[in-house]
């Protein structure tokens, strides 16, 4: 017999109750009256060594009472019927992460992980659900759960390694924390739609080193029943050294160098190392080697010189280290960007009252776009460039710069009277627009601004937003035909046009209501009109100058949303190299390695371990040994509910208490004999 609670059985200290109270002689067997002791008071008798038990039955009884109900509440059951729980037969989930990142190509990594999935495979029986998911520089699903079930069991291998070849190792970086909470959502989704759910096993098939992403696991909700197998590949070859891209130098006059950053594991060793500079094109060398000596896990920091007549494409050879997946580092050089700025008007230069003073002001100083603020010459080559137009224009004049607009020039028409707003009409190829008289009131501000649109995202940020203590003193109102192709980008208080932008083939025509001069406004003055003017300027030479320079999974720096929107220019496409763009203005792109690729020194397993991973190798004999008593606790529980010997016991103590009160009271009207 076993006890469910078997603390109650502290409650036998209660026995001594019982027989305490039978120890005590209450009253003498025999009486014998003495004449001198009548007069004094009768006194209970005390407990000593000689006193002896009376009434030895009911001791009994009432013993036994409190000694069953202490074993009633202790909830006792029998062993021997115990009924031991089944073994599941639920099948399981097993979703395997597949590391395909670039440290995998190193050695015989890749055929090593390929020979984990294949053996996690062999070992799962028919009903159980397998899914591979592949971590690179994004997710993909390589084998879906419907895909293996809906194969026959003897055409399951033949499927893995069908899938398996068609897998190569990326170029990107290891998102392990994206992939495993993806295989982790759809192990969800199919235990909630399963008939049978059963238990989940994420196996990670990965060289795990410190490079590795897994920062994104943290506060990850973990379903019962959830456990996380690490198959982590060790590579045979060398120690690894890796190049990094930090950016360009201080051009001293003899051109900007490149700066670049060689990192060694842990394991490396002290070593020297030279960085050569090559034409990416031609693969000719280009100046002279640069030689360094890197100490073991640490980082030396090198300029590379690049002469001023270097070519714009270049590419810098690490040369010894054996690892050669990330020994070559591609670049490009930043293509300077003018923009021709030409202001038609009547001011002269350096008059403070006209807005060409404020808009030379403004754009002193810009490094790109570098602006060039000339007269505008119809006969100069053609180019993107930026028109600040505040008087009206002649004929031939007016369908130069339309042609210039169509081209991908911009233009900024300054509408402080009707003939100006006319010619803005005429740049935009419409009519009907006309300018009405200036209102009575003594200023106006800025009512309702789209953040969205290019020329204010700079200000979209709440700190930068706030435009009500610029004034505009009696500006032009603006009314626009109903089939305009204007958008009117920011409207005045009262709801009057405050600043309109129209497309013209492939350039933008922006009109202004009003005069840029201290006298029209506060606008020129106040902080918001440089950074205005520089987000008008970038966007006529094609946008923000975007990074040339850039790793695996991080093409969005760019601006370039994948690799399918590129074109190749060197090297096999989806591999490290030169690229270029496309589209209207197309730019030279330089693909790399990422940098964390190259820490190859193994992950600590308390990393996965602080971060919340139920890892099937860190689960202790102690946690082995308390999931066992859980389950005993659960069956014995289950065990002493169905025989429920509780409810036996209180019934004879029921019983015992109707016999025990028979046998007081039988004893209580027992009358002593007298003795003479």
């Amino acid at each position: 017999m076993s006890l469910l609670a078997p603390w109650f059985l502290a409650g036998l200290a209660l026995l001594a109750g019982p027989i305490i109270a039978h120890l005590i002689r209450r009253a003498t067997k025999d009486r014998v009256p003495f004449s001198t002791l009548r007069f004094l008071n009768p006194s209970a008798p005390r407990l000593d060594r000689r006193s002896r038990i009376q009434h030895p039955l009911l001791l009994a009884l009432r013993c036994l009472v409190v000694l069953l109900l202490a074993l009633g509440f202790a909830r006792p059951y029998l062993r021997e019927t115990s009924i031991v729980p089944p073994a599941t037969t639920a099948p399981r989930t097993v979703a395997i992460v597949l590391d395909a990142s670039a440290s995998l190509r190193r050695g015989d990594l890749w055929e090593e992980a390929r020979e984990r999935v294949r053996d996690v495979a062999a070992d799962l029986s028919p009903n159980d659900r397998l899914i591979v998911v592949s971590a690179a520089d994004r997710v993909s699903t390589l084998l879906s759960a419907e895909q293996w079930l809906n194969s026959l069991p003897g055409d399951r291998a033949s499927l893995l390694a069908a899938v398996l070849d068609q897998t190569e190792p990326s170029w990107g970086p290891s998102l392990l924390d994206a992939a495993i909470e993806s295989a982790l959502d759809l192990s969800r989704e199919i235990n909630e739609n399963a008939e049978a759910p059963g238990d989940t096993e994420i196996v990670l098939v990965s060289d795990l080193t410190v490079g590795s992403r897994v920062a994104g696991l943290a506060g990850l909700t973990w379903p019962i029943g959830t456990l996380v197998r690490l198959e982590t590949l060790a590579s045979a070859t060398e120690p690894n050294l890796g190049l990094q891209w930090l950016g360009w130098g201080a051009d001293q006059g003899q051109g900007a160098p490149a700066r670049v950053r060689v990192v060694a594991d842990q394991r490396a060793g002290t070593r020297a190392v030279t960085l050569q500079l090559h034409d990416a094109t031609t693969d000719a060398a280009v100046g002279e080697p640069v030689s360094l000596v890197v100490p073991a896990g640490g980082t030396q920091v090198a300029l590379v010189p690049v002469p001023t007549n270097a070519p714009a494409a270049l590419r810098i050879d690490l040369s010894g280290n054996d690892e050669t997946f990330d020994n070559q580092l591609w670049i490009v050089r930043d293509a300077a960007r003018t923009l021709p700025v030409h202001y038609l008007g009547p001011a002269e230069a350096g008059d403070a009252q006209s807005s060409r003073f404020y808009v030379e002001a403004a754009t002193m100083g810009w490094r790109d776009p570098e602006p060039a603020v000339t007269p505008f010459d119809p006969a100069a080559e053609v180019q993107p460039a930026l028109f600040v137009i505040t008087d009206p224009l002649a004929a031939d004049r007016l369908a130069a710069i339309r042609s210039r607009l169509e081209s991908g020039s911009f233009a900024l028409v300054l509408a402080h009277n009707g003939n100006t707003l006319a010619t803005a009409a005429a740049l935009a190829g419409e009519s009907g627009w006309s300018a009405g008289s200036p209102t009575s009131r003594a200023y106006s501000l800025f009512g309702r601004v789209d953040f969205e649109h290019p020329l204010f995202a700079p200000f979209a940020d709440p700190h930068y937003s706030d435009f009500s203590r610029i004034r505009f003193w009696q500006p032009r109102p603006i009314t626009l035909p109903t089939d305009t192709a204007a958008t009117v980008v920011a409207r005045f208080d009262n709801d009057q046009v405050a600043v309109v932008e129209v497309p013209v083939g492939q350039g933008r025509l922006i009109v202004w209501p009003g005069d840029w001069s201290p006298s029209a406004s506060q606008w020129i003055l106040s902080t918001k009109f440089v950074p205005w003017l520089q987000a008008l300027g970038e966007r006529t030479v094609g946008g923000a100058r975007q990074a040339g320079v850039v790793e695996f999974g991080t093409l969005t720096r760019a601006g370039v949303e994948s690799l399918t929107a590129l074109e190749t220019v060197t090297g096999d496409s989806g591999e490290p190299g030169l690229y270029r763009t496309t589209g209207d203005r197309p730019r030279p792109l330089a693909l790399n390695v990422p940098a964390a690729e190259s820490l190859t020194d193994p992950m600590p397993l308390e990393t996965l371990e602080n971060l919340g991973l139920p890892l099937e190798a860190a689960v202790s004999a102690a946690t082995t040994e308390l999931a066992e008593r859980r389950l005993a606790a659960e069956s014995a529980a289950a065990l002493e509910g169905r025989q429920q010997v509780w409810r036996w016991l209180l019934l004879l103590v029921a019983l015992l208490l109707v016999a025990e009160s028979i046998l007081s009271l039988t004893l209580a009207r027992r009358q002593p004999v007298p003795t003479t």
